[in-house]
Formats: structure tokens, sequence, C-alpha cells
């Protein structure tokens, strides 16, 4: 309840319950455990972490949008787990700009384009899964099976979400042929790897270009 608390988290004892002249005056009021510990309840214990132990405390309670960075991120140590990477491909995708000024503002001069799904472009949908997760690699420690299939978009004509074969972004969610590997996947049946795309060459461009340091 408002103003409540829920019990004791935190108990201050020794030198160190000298910085904390609010939490003495609970003692001087028999609110102290034995040998002069300071009993903190939950919201003081959190309140004091969050504003004394730095940083990193701070920022786990800070609201987050992602857990984990893939491009630095291990995976689990689980050599039993499978890792599947289905993404869409064959979609012009913008990737870069050319930017000019005009009348003192930066505009659009040109739009470069590559592979992609229409929003993603490749070198982002299957890089880690060709790449950086492959076995052996400091990123996959414990050798995790990762398997990458790509879907090559074939959009029907008068369908307005692109049709059955549709693998644009969004739109491959309803991909035939999509939804078919995932039930054999979730049956646990094989589904081997397919790539229709210059993904390893691309990849294989990166590793050359930055070497050691991805």
């Amino acid at each position: 309840k408002e103003g409540g608390s829920f019990g004791t988290l935190v108990c201050i004892a020794g030198e160190g319950k000298e910085k904390y002249e609010r939490y003495r005056k609970r003692e001087r009021m028999g609110l102290g455990g034995s040998r002069g510990c300071v009993p903190l309840s939950v919201e003081e214990s959190v309140d004091m972490m969050y504003n004394r132990s730095g940083e990193a405390t701070r920022n786990l309670f800070e609201p987050k949008t992602n857990w984990g960075q893939p491009l630095t991120d291990p995976l689990p140590r689980a050599p039993s787990l499978k890792m599947y990477c289905l993404y869409g491909v064959g979609v012009p995708t913008e990737r870069a700009y050319s930017m000019r000024e005009e009348g003192g503002e930066l505009r659009i001069d040109t739009i470069f384009s590559t592979d992609g799904d229409g929003t993603v472009p490749l070198v982002s949908l299957g890089y880690m899964c060709v790449e950086g997760w492959r076995k052996g690699h400091k990123l996959n420690p414990g050798g995790i099976e990762v398997t990458t299939r790509e879907y090559m978009h074939e959009p029907a004509t008068l369908s307005l979400r692109g049709g059955p074969r549709a693998a644009d972004h969004v739109n491959v969610l309803g991909n035939q042929e999509l939804i078919g590997d995932i039930l054999r996947i979730a049956s646990g049946k094989e589904v081997g790897e397919r790539i229709r795309s210059p993904i390893r060459e691309m990849a294989g461009r990166v590793r050359n270009r930055f070497g050691q340091a991805i």
C-alpha cells in the first residue's frame, strides 16, 4: 500500500552505516537489528542501489527496447540448441543516401539500393547467420547449429498482399513455404539450408575488411 514496505531487503552494518544518516535515525527509534545493523526496506534498498551503485546499476532501471547485442554478445553455450534464420530476399532495399545542400538544408540527392526484403538490407538480414554465428566463431562458443533459409520474393500479380509466395518485409509471415518450414521445425523434422542471394560473398567481404575486429 502507499507509504508501506515489503520488508527488509538490505541491512547496513559497520562503518558503511555512518554514510546513511536517515537510516541511523531508524536505529535510534529502535528499528535497527542486532549489533547496530540498520535494516532498509525494499523501497529504500532500491533507492540506495539506484543512487549509489554507479551507472551500470542505474541502467538496469532504465526503459529497455532490446536485450543483448548480437554483434558483441555470444550465443549461449548450448551445443544441442538449433537456430534458424528465415527471411525474404529479392526486393530492392534502400541502404545508403547521398546528400547535397540546397537552400541551407540537406536533401537526399541519390538513394543507393541493394538486395533485401524491402525494409532490411541483405547484409543485416543474413550476415550474423552465415558468418558471425558460424561454428568456431567467438560469438558461438557452444557450436550451436545455425541454419539459414532464404525465400525469394515472388509476388502474385493480382494480390494486394503479394500472395502465398510473397517474401517482402512483414508479408513474408504469410509465405506458404515459410509457414511449412516453421511447422516442420516445430515438429522436429530436418530443414536444410538454402541460400538464394550473394550473402556469403558479402559476409566474406566484411570479414576480409574488418578481420579479427569481428
